[in-house]
């Protein structure tokens, strides 16, 4: 031990600071104020991150499925559930895939087949 405890101190937070920088400044354009085009591009960044963009898809899909439940529970028709789960869900991805179906189910189309679901579902659909 030499004591030196600024030059740790440097060290340390040379280190941290920028991460904790980065993680703040990617909190705060995720949040829910941002408009939908810089939540769109911020998920877009965030997708091929290994770990983080695995837990972001999965978070969306889990608030998709829970207000798509909690909303059809509650009566609400099922064209106008999806599109407020979409909504409610925070991802500006699922949000395109299921509002791109309200044209073909309004037009008395089946809904589409498990092989046509955009990628952004999983397999279980």
């Amino acid at each position: 031990m030499t004591g030196n405890w600024l030059a740790y101190l440097a060290k340390t937070f040379g280190v941290l600071l920028p991460i904790y920088g980065g993680v703040f400044a990617v909190v705060y354009a995720m949040q829910g104020r941002r408009g939908e085009k810089w939540r769109s591009v911020m998920e877009d960044l965030i997708h091929p991150i290994p770990i983080l963009g695995a837990a972001r898809r999965a978070l969306a899909l889990s608030r998709l499925a829970a207000a798509l439940e909690a909303l059809i529970s509650a009566g609400v028709t099922i064209i106008e559930a999806w599109e407020l789960a979409a909504a409610a869900s925070g991802s500006s991805m699922l949000k395109r895939v299921v509002l791109g179906w309200k044209p073909r189910v309004l037009a008395d189309k089946r809904p589409p087949r498990k092989s046509a679901v955009h990628d952004s579902f999983p397999n279980c659909l």
